[in-house]
């Protein structure tokens, strides 16, 4: 009987061990476990906000840009305009602008201390690292006005490769004034019709374009491009 006795206690021990030992286990599983996927989760919510912080600041800039272009054309024609309003602040006296634009410069640098004010309103973007562009593309029958934007973001993970995150944004628009565009015209036909009358050889000269252009308007309507 004492045998049987020790011998179920034995066994009785020994059940109580391996119950011990697997709930150990199970516990040092799941803790491998959490050490592993929870600095994981950690990282790719971390990553998320990242990202989506990086667009919306992309989003920013690009709109900023984009009013920019479409403010600077309609107010390209007078120096003295307001950017944000358009509001004249003194008669412009340079008419032929459109031709001869001598306060070109003066405009861009306008148009760029206009975007930095804008952007140093924007909480997630003062005193962010920024190169702003804005110049006048002189084109043979058009001006085009260009305006870009490059913010410098530092990286998170430090990296011999590249330490800063460009964030660029960038747009153009046609700079289309009509009543310039009429004046213009008038200058140079007023121009082109004292000249003829001063110099013999540029009336000659006028005379010999005209007849071309006289002869190409025939042929075209001879095949039937020109409608009546």
């Amino acid at each position: 009987m004492e045998k049987e006795t020790e011998k179920n206690d034995i066994e009785a021990t020994m059940k109580d061990n391996m119950k011990a030992v697997r709930k150990n286990s199970v516990k040092g599983s799941f803790t491998l476990e959490a050490a592993i996927i929870f600095p994981l989760v950690l990282i790719i919510i971390a990553g998320i906000f990242y990202v989506t912080y990086l667009l919306y600041i992309k989003t920013v800039i690009q709109s900023v840009v984009d009013l920019s272009v479409r403010r600077g054309i309609k107010v390209w024609d007078n120096l003295y305009k307001e950017v944000s309003t358009g509001k004249i602040q003194k008669i412009n006296s340079d008419l032929y602008w459109d031709i001869f634009d001598i306060n070109r410069e003066k405009k861009e640098d306008r148009l760029k201390t206009w975007l930095k004010s804008v952007f140093d309103k924007q909480k997630l973007l003062h005193d962010i690292d920024m190169d702003i562009n804005v110049w006048l593309r002189n084109c043979l029958l058009y001006k085009q006005l260009n305006s870009e934007v490059i913010a410098y973001y530092k990286t998170p993970i430090s990296s011999s490769v590249k330490e800063y995150l460009e964030i660029s944004g960038n747009s153009k628009a046609i700079l289309n004034h009509p009543p310039d565009f009429i004046r213009n015209i008038d200058f140079i036909v007023e121009l082109e019709i004292a000249l003829e009358q001063k110099y013999k050889s540029f009336g000659e000269f006028m005379d010999r374009i005209r007849r071309v252009m006289e002869e190409i308007t025939q042929q075209i309507e001879r095949f039937g491009v020109h409608d009546e």
